[in-house]
């Protein structure tokens, strides 16, 4: 496993030193603000193999939704239709509800969202906002590094350059291998789907 995610990031150009070759932990942590107190399970791990390319692979994917953003302001302006609601912030946020005239508003928590998101699901959405993107921006490539990403016509040596399919294989890849330790025994995360009617 540890094998294969650093030979994924290497096929990308991204190298992966020893002290990287490693695998999130999983603990848990309560959280005692709740009512009665309940809890959450945390993975991480300040160096380990998937660490960098999802990094850059979340950089891209910053880039895409700075794009989306402005896309959706400009359907707003003409139409008056508000299709995208990703905030980056809390000041977004109020930024929101300062301009609502509303005499009620309710928040709610969810338990375990992201983790009941089907994955064919995921993937399937990314890859149709990835081609609207990159069809919109007429760019074949994200050049993208620690600090910043821009849509370009070709690659720059300093950079990691991505295409339209090569940020879906990055995808699927990160999707389809969540690992974590715990102890000395490793878990690969599988979500069930249970059968409804």
């Amino acid at each position: 496993m540890l094998l294969t995610t650093c030979q994924f990031s290497t096929d990308f150009g991204i190298k992966i030193d020893d002290e990287m070759k490693d695998i999130p932990i999983i603990y848990w942590i309560p959280k005692q603000h709740k009512n009665p107190t309940s809890q959450r399970f945390i993975a991480g791990l300040k160096h380990c193999t998937i660490k960098l390319i999802s990094k850059l692979f979340s950089k891209s994917l910053k880039l895409i939704i700075n794009h989306l953003t402005n896309y959706n302001r400009t359907v707003f302006t003409r139409s008056g239709l508000k299709y995208f609601w990703i905030i980056d912030n809390s000041l977004d946020f109020l930024d929101n509800i300062n301009n609502l005239k509303t005499n009620h508003l309710e928040t709610y928590d969810f338990l375990t969202l992201y983790t009941n998101l089907p994955h064919r699901e995921i993937k399937s959405k990314f890859k149709i906002i990835f081609k609207m993107i990159f069809s919109r921006e007429t760019k074949p490539y994200i050049n993208v590094n620690y600090r910043k990403a821009y849509f370009s016509d070709s690659k720059h040596k300093k950079f990691h350059s991505f295409t339209e399919r090569q940020l879906s294989q990055i995808l699927d890849f990160i999707l389809d291998n969540i690992f974590v330790k715990f102890g000395n025994t490793i878990f690969k995360q599988v979500i069930c789907y249970s059968n409804r009617t």
